[in-house]
């Protein structure tokens, strides 16, 4: 399930990088995630999180992971986010929660392992969360950029 905040924001986009659909096997936990983090850093990007699912408290109605960036400004961005080691992983953008205040989600959609998702995300308040949810032992991350940025083209030799 989609949920954007803004009228005709349809622009959910997946698209296939060469460096995010290397046959999963080839690369270690380690090494993908640091090779996801540098394909999807935007120098002029907010930063970003990821890791692995290590836990499923979706019963619980809690997300198998989260960071809180505390220092995103408002403003319009788009959220790169790769996974791998499962079908789906499910990303959310939260608005930042702080006392006595509902949390209030901005964005959210599954993310196709093997593929990039880029999410479009309109904050009214300066900090977000970034939770993830998915089977056990499946890999994320996720990435604020400016708005229509794009990873540079990789191939694999």
């Amino acid at each position: 399930m989609l949920k954007l905040p803004v009228p005709g924001a349809a622009l959910l986009s997946v698209l296939l990088l060469a460096g995010c659909s290397t046959p999963e096997p080839l690369l270690q936990d380690d090494e993908w995630a640091t090779r996801m983090t540098q394909l999807l850093s935007d120098p002029a990007g907010e930063g970003g999180a990821g890791g692995q699912i290590t836990t499923d408290d979706s019963a619980q109605g809690t997300p198998s992971a989260q960071v809180t960036l505390a220092s995103v400004p408002a403003g319009d961005y788009d959220v790169l986010a790769v996974c791998r080691d499962a079908d789906l992983v499910h990303l959310r953008i939260v608005r930042f929660a702080e006392a006595h205040e509902p949390a209030t989600t901005y964005a959210e959609a599954d993310i196709p392992c093997g593929a990039t998702l880029r999410l479009p995300v309109v904050t009214d308040t300066t900090g977000v969360t970034i939770e993830a949810s998915g089977p056990v032992d499946s890999q994320w991350e996720a990435t604020i950029v400016t708005p229509n940025w794009q990873p540079p083209v990789t191939t694999s030799d």
